[in-house]
């Protein structure tokens, strides 16, 4: 969705043949002006990614900008009652065999990280290993048009990373595959502070290093001093990750757990899936609104206060391949994007009250699994279903117990 919620921005890419992959912009709710459609075939390089810069210094002023893999972008914006009016296109990459891996928008600025293959097609493996670049151009969108600033190096000679921008920072997560040193930990871009943090899910902060003005910082010099600690890290376990409303990355690991990771590289657990481990295949959709985190996995939708990791909600939808849109003003209602159309789930924020009791109940068997689960010397895992069936633990069965009298005796009437 846009920015103002007004427009879907649908991208169509496993169409039966001979249709090729398409971009198609329209209205949510109809009215005037044309839907935009862009199509491409081979050898016309692929898709990257869409996003929506929006000026800071004009709040509902945005723009959608489509990005080709070999850099160039078009950038678009809506003129009610006209329709969809191209802006104007940039060349993003500056060599022919550069491409753009992965792309995202903060504030006004494109942010991407590029592939630039060494000149020399014999070039040992660790040279090959760190042949990309993470670069951003700042956009002045004026009522007019475009304004594009030049193109900066933020970090050269790194691996691939994967770049997800927050309000107020980007996030550098390394892709599969990426050299084993590298795989262990992720880095955060301060635009405004001019640094960059290296964290680990496993470590928490480990470092920060302020950008020269003018010029990027080289990924080894970026590791010096700290290549002993990050080495002996765990590789980071990342299933599926978004960025939250507030700034922090969402990651869910292939175990289930979803955590929440700031900016300053402080780490804490949401909750866990109980679907357990997950394979490569399986879709995980992520979105928070206000204080709620809805998670769909498998066609379950679980809505999770992130405060205190309570599982408020737990529904069974009718579809298993769903995404979220923005739901403008509305903190309390879930829109989906279906096969079949747009559907909205209403909910009850945790601030509200709710259902205090059988959430507070499953909240003490959840902390109880936890607890015994680390304790525990059986590489079996520990269920929340195991925990009130079986007769061994007896403490979590006697809080519930006076937990649910506490409460009863609460709330009868004066």
């Amino acid at each position: 969705p846009s920015p103002d919620g007004r427009h879907l921005v649908v991208l169509q890419e496993n169409r039966p043949p001979p249709l090729p992959p398409r971009v198609v912009a329209f209205q949510r709710q109809g009215g005037g002006g044309a839907e935009l459609e862009r199509s491409w075939q081979p050898p016309q390089p692929a898709l990257a990614g869409l996003v929506f810069p929006q000026s800071p210094a004009a709040p509902g002023r945005w723009a959608l900008g489509i990005v080709w893999e070999h850099g160039r972008t078009e950038l678009w914006r809506f003129v009610p009652a006209a329709g969809w009016q191209l802006l104007q296109t940039l060349e993003l990459c500056q060599g022919a065999r550069a491409r753009v891996v992965s792309v995202c928008s903060q504030a006004a600025s494109l942010v991407w990280c590029e592939e630039r293959p060494p000149l020399d097609a014999h070039s040992d493996a660790s040279k090959c290993a760190f042949r990309f670049c993470v670069c951003a151009r700042a956009l002045e969108l004026g009522e007019q048009g475009v304004r594009p600033g030049p193109v900066r190096i933020v970090l050269h000679n790194c691996p691939e990373y994967r770049v997800l921008a927050s309000p107020q920072h980007v996030f550098l997560l390394p892709a599969s595959g990426a050299f084993a040193t590298a795989s262990n930990f992720l880095l955060v871009w301060h635009p405004e502070q001019a640094k960059l943090t290296i964290a680990a899910p496993s470590a928490g902060f480990v470092r920060s290093k302020a950008l020269r003005s003018g010029s990027g910082s080289d990924f080894r010099k970026l590791l010096l001093g700290s290549v002993g600690l990050l080495s002996a890290l765990a590789p980071l376990d990342v299933h599926t990750c978004a960025v939250s409303s507030c700034g922090a990355l969402l990651l869910v690991s292939r175990k289930g757990a979803v955590t929440a990771l700031e900016a300053d590289g402080t780490q804490r657990h949401v909750f866990d899936l109980e679907a357990g481990p997950l394979a490569r295949g399986d879709a995980v959709e992520l979105k928070t609104y206000g204080s709620t985190l809805a998670c769909v996995l498998a066609g379950v939708l679980y809505l999770v206060d992130q405060n205190s990791g309570r599982v408020i909600e737990k529904k069974i939808l009718s579809m298993k391949e769903v995404h979220f849109l923005e739901s403008p003003g509305e903190e309390d209602s879930i829109q989906f994007l279906t096969p079949t159309g747009i559907y909205s789930f209403g909910f009850s924020n945790p601030e509200d009250g709710g259902r205090p009791e059988p959430c507070l109940v499953e909240m003490v068997f959840e902390e109880a699994c936890r607890y015994y689960q680390r304790r525990s010397l059986s590489s079996s895992r520990l269920t929340v279903e195991k925990l009130k069936k079986g007769g061994a633990f007896q403490a979590p069965v006697a809080l519930t117990a006076i937990l649910q009298h506490s409460l009863h005796q609460k709330q009868k009437p004066a």
